[in-house]
């Protein structure tokens, strides 16, 4: 593991997500994250926050600088939080480890599943992370893929989302970001979130997806070797290629399609919709504005061909 770290860092890789899983249980945990902060210049790690015993937190306290904690927190309510977790007691054990890591003064972002059952617990969540010192709030709805794969939003749940959300994000502007993504192609030397080229998930396998969305099988881009990582870029130019070039779904591409508001910003949810045979592919403008060809190229090399 600090060989493949410092083989990254040597290909100008400039920071590390750790996840899982979840990656404080690893019995390694302290040692990959003293060796990473070594490498890179911020190592975040996603958490539950249920184990983050005090001992661990002193022994890596003098990289609070360079470690960012994103934490799971789905409400203000802790019996809606335990339900939605699976765990007895999980929202006071998390909410207990929250506080301990503003207390050490390192940086962290409270991050909130959403549900059409939670839609109105996000003011009170954000004003939680308020009082608690937590300087990064940010909340998504769950969407339909890996577990959740067969989960979906009604129209008005998306209305009521929507119209929370038009009341929180001035009242929170200091701790909620806020990306635009109308014209983000023009206003951005990136056309898209980076996934799969300037970000990518790497398994215990040291397979490959473009991001944690993707689908743990067929979604993998290639098996990246830990002593000469660039080779997967050699070996896979054409997947990442794709990804680089793709634009992000947007309204200036779309206009007023009515998935506009699902596949926005991501090309994973426009496949989604292609998959599920929600529009044809020909009738879709995004896709017909990066080209068919390239599309079903992507369909080709993540689930097959959609006319197979």
């Amino acid at each position: 593991m600090a060989d493949f770290l410092e083989n990254l860092a040597n290909e100008t890789v400039c920071g590390v997500e750790l996840t899982g899983g979840e990656p404080t249980i690893h019995p390694d945990f302290e040692l990959i994250v003293k060796t990473a902060v070594q490498h890179f210049s911020i190592v975040g790690v996603l958490t539950n926050g249920i184990y983050l015993p005090d001992e661990l937190l002193e022994k890596i306290c003098n990289y609070n600088n360079q470690i960012f904690w994103s934490i799971s927190l789905d409400s203000h309510q802790p019996e809606y939080h335990d339900k939605f977790r699976g765990k007895r007691n999980a929202w006071l054990t998390t909410v207990e480890n929250i506080e301990k890591l503003v207390k050490y003064n390192f940086l962290v972002r409270v991050a909130m599943s959403i549900t059409p059952e939670n839609i109105k617990h996000i003011e009170k969540v954000a004003e939680l992370c308020v009082n608690i010192g937590v300087k990064v709030f940010s909340y998504s709805p769950v969407l339909p893929f890996g577990k959740a794969r067969n989960f979906s939003w009604s129209a008005e749940d998306l209305w009521e989302l929507a119209n929370e959300e038009e009341k929180i994000r001035e009242k929170y502007k200091n701790i909620i970001p806020i990306v635009q993504f109308e014209g983000f192609a023009k206003n951005s030397v990136c056309k898209n979130c980076g996934a799969g080229w300037k970000s990518m998930v790497i398994d215990p396998n040291f397979n490959v997806r473009p991001c944690v969305m993707a689908d743990l099988s067929s979604d993998v881009i290639g098996k990246i070797d830990p002593y000469n990582p660039k080779t997967l870029f050699e070996n896979y130019k054409d997947v990442v290629f794709f990804y680089a070039n793709a634009d992000v779904p947007e309204r200036e591409i779309c206009g007023d399609c009515k998935f506009l508001n699902f596949c926005t910003p991501c090309i994973l949810r426009v496949r989604k919709v292609i998959e599920e045979r929600l529009i044809e592919i020909e009738r879709c403008k995004w896709v017909n504005k990066i080209k068919p060809e390239f599309f079903r190229f992507f369909l080709k090399n993540t689930r097959g061909d959609l006319n197979a």
